[in-house]
């Protein structure tokens, strides 16, 4: 398993394939699809700066993923932090549920969910060697991304706002 972008090339090279490439590639497009970087010509003043990695792993059915994570250990700290996270057990407790309800049931993946949602802190990054027309230029981060600590709280917000906007309601 490849630990950087540059050893995941390197990999691609000695097995003359593009496997990880294309992964890479794949998905920095979702990060330019969703304008998660504004690039800056200096640091901005009270900005922390955040080391950004790319994780690799392969699929079940071989296909390379790579994504591109924040190293949030040195995030600024903020009280909003969580993860959303819903147990697997749950999700069929619904579906039994549902299913002895007669009751009709609609699933979706949403891919990249992070990148849906602005974040608030003041944070940029400067991308290594293997990051494309991106490595070495100062980003200012604008949207939440994997590993940064309030990312699951930015999404929440931003997924709860879209279901008021549609209609839905909470009851407690």
């Amino acid at each position: 398993m490849p630990r950087s972008a540059k050893e995941a090339h390197d990999i691609d090279r000695v097995e003359n394939n593009t496997l990880w490439g294309n992964a890479i590639k794949k998905e920095l497009d979702k990060i330019e699809e969703y304008n998660i970087f504004e690039q800056s010509e200096s640091i901005p003043e009270n900005y922390t700066c955040l080391r950004c990695i790319m994780v690799f792993d392969v699929k079940l059915d071989g296909t390379r993923k790579a994504r591109l994570a924040v190293d949030g250990s040195n995030s600024p700290s903020f009280i909003d932090s969580y993860s959303i996270v819903v147990a697997p057990e749950h999700v069929r407790l619904a579906m039994v549920a549902a299913e002895l309800n007669n009751l009709n049931m609609e699933v979706i993946d949403l891919g990249n969910a992070y990148l849906h949602a602005h974040t608030r802190e003041q944070v940029y990054t400067v991308l290594p060697c293997g990051y494309g027309t991106l490595t070495g230029k100062i980003l200012i981060i604008r949207k939440a991304l994997y590993g940064m600590r309030t990312s699951g709280a930015r999404f929440h917000e931003d997924l709860s706002t879209t279901l008021l906007s549609l209609g839905f309601r909470f009851y407690s």
